[in-house]
């Protein structure tokens, strides 16, 4: 999925984002991959671990972005100054993609991330899917965690793009920050 698709979707879930909350007592762990960092860059880090890893720039919204050691990152950042979304850009060089590459990267992605929910030809997709209490009360099924790896580039070569992200990051620290003003705005209803 490429950056403008991404802010997109992200715009319209954060746009009408009621803080949705996962279904059961216990807060959920389950996770859509083994690993949850791209090159060191975990789900749920803090701002300030990342910037000991690379050197952060703010672009506006809830965005950063770092290049590491040649790859591009754009990070997507709570409320509370932790990272939901990690989206990497790496350069590969120029190649045709062949069958034994494809086998490569299938190879190395499910040995760190698990077996895809899906792969088709150069894209590997992983999703946790979850029911998730509305504002309406009503429960819904959402993806709640997932990632893509894809090999994108056309003139300057192939890139392999990586995408993880996990809304119950996003939703717990934006449920935390509307706390108290929600109870401070409660209290204040008169009739």
């Amino acid at each position: 999925m490429r950056i403008a698709t991404l802010k997109v979707l992200l715009a319209v879930v954060i746009a009408g984002a009621s803080f949705p909350t996962t279904v059961g007592a216990q807060p959920r762990v389950e996770s859509a991959t083994l690993a949850k960092d791209v090159n060191g860059f975990e789900l749920g880090m803090t701002l300030a671990d990342a910037r000991e890893k690379a050197t952060l720039t703010y672009i506006g919204g809830d965005q950063f972005e770092a290049t590491s050691q040649g790859i591009s990152y754009n990070f997507g950042v709570t409320p509370k100054g932790r990272i939901y979304r990690v989206q990497s850009s790496q350069p590969l060089g120029q190649f045709v993609v062949d069958r034994s590459f494809i086998d490569t990267l299938r190879r190395k992605l499910v040995t760190k991330y698990g077996k895809p929910h899906r792969a088709t030809g150069e894209t590997f997709y992983w999703r946790l899917t979850e029911q998730i209490a509305q504002k309406s009360g009503e429960e819904l099924p959402f993806v709640t965690m997932w990632m893509n790896a894809s090999i994108g580039g056309l003139s300057q070569g192939k890139t392999l793009e990586i995408t993880i992200l996990d809304f119950r990051i996003l939703w717990a620290d934006q449920a935390d920050v509307n706390r108290e003003p929600s109870q401070r705005g409660a209290a204040k209803i008169q009739f």
